[in-house]
């Protein structure tokens, strides 16, 4: 049974490719999982299956095993990924599996450790133009929706990783992604060593897409596959905030292909990305606080 991961940055489309390729019968995806890290931090013995499905219940998981059967997968398992992918198996409700991954974008952060992993999987790391990543974020609590020198910050530093890493996982971008489905499927699954299957090409009649659309952010899963969000901030951005993220993250974005406004910096740039830095820190930690305390 092959094992793979998909990762990137939030709102690059990590949730479209898990729809995409769930939508074969070959292939099983579940929810994102996040109690990876929480067992990378322990041994075999330290391991509290409470805390798998608190954290669990907080990813909204309807059909979580019980306890007796998370503590056998943990008693017959040697590794953390190998809890992990038998964890998955467990609840897959699919015959005749070629493959299992988890999808969980935060994984990017530990990447180098996921593929020291003794099981080898393999890794599909999404990757978009932080420009319309922006778009995509600011009118959502996710992310720095309202602070485009931080997005681009936070955007840089995430995506290093698969840059140090560009020779071991498989790079997909989104904007090839949705321009030609077939084509990069066809590289993804071959890739991952597994069958195409046509039903790959429309995930939003997929169960996982119509679960995930229940979430504001997810709605449009259940679309068919197109390019709306492609080149989005070419019109919904204006001029500063181009200029802003260009010069913060254009050096990572030239690396993947992205061209830039700002090719070159400046002296001037330099200043001009401090006093912007300056002025959205305050204002990005005082937004946090006010949503999280919306949220009580």
């Amino acid at each position: 049974m092959k094992n793979f991961f998909i990762l990137g940055c939030y709102r690059s489309g990590t949730s479209l490719l898990r729809t995409s390729l769930n939508a074969s019968t070959k292939i099983f995806i579940p929810e994102e999982t996040k109690f990876l890290v929480y067992l990378l931090s322990k041994t075999k013995d330290q391991i509290e299956i409470s805390k798998i499905i608190e954290i669990l219940k907080k990813q909204k998981w309807e059909d979580i095993p019980s306890k007796s059967e998370i503590k056998e997968i943990i008693r017959n398992s040697k590794s953390s990924d190998e809890i992990l992918f038998n964890f998955i198996f467990s609840i897959a409700n699919k015959s005749n599996l070629e493959a299992i991954g988890d999808k969980t974008p935060y994984y990017i952060k530990i990447l180098d450790k996921i593929l020291s992993f003794p099981r080898k999987p393999k890794v599909i790391a999404m990757l978009r133009d932080p420009r319309d990543v922006y778009c995509s974020v600011r009118n959502l609590h996710i992310g720095y929706g309202r602070s485009p020198g931080l997005l681009a910050i936070d955007w840089y530093l995430r995506n290093i990783t698969i840059l140090d890493h560009k020779e071991s996982i498989f790079i997909c971008r989104y904007e090839d992604f949705v321009q030609e489905p077939r084509k990069e499927l066809e590289k993804i699954t071959n890739f991952l060593d597994v069958s195409f299957d046509e039903e790959m090409l429309s995930p939003q009649n997929s169960k996982a897409a119509k679960s995930l659309s229940r979430q504001e952010h997810h709605k449009s899963l259940l679309n068919s596959i197109n390019t709306k969000s492609y080149l989005r901030y070419k019109t919904e951005l204006n001029k500063i905030e181009i200029r802003i993220i260009d010069l913060i993250a254009g050096p990572l974005m030239h690396s993947f292909g992205y061209k830039t406004m700002h090719p070159k910096r400046k002296l001037v740039d330099y200043i001009f990305i401090f006093i912007i830095l300056i002025i959205e820190m305050p204002y990005s930690l005082i937004k946090t606080k006010l949503i999280r305390l919306k949220k009580l």
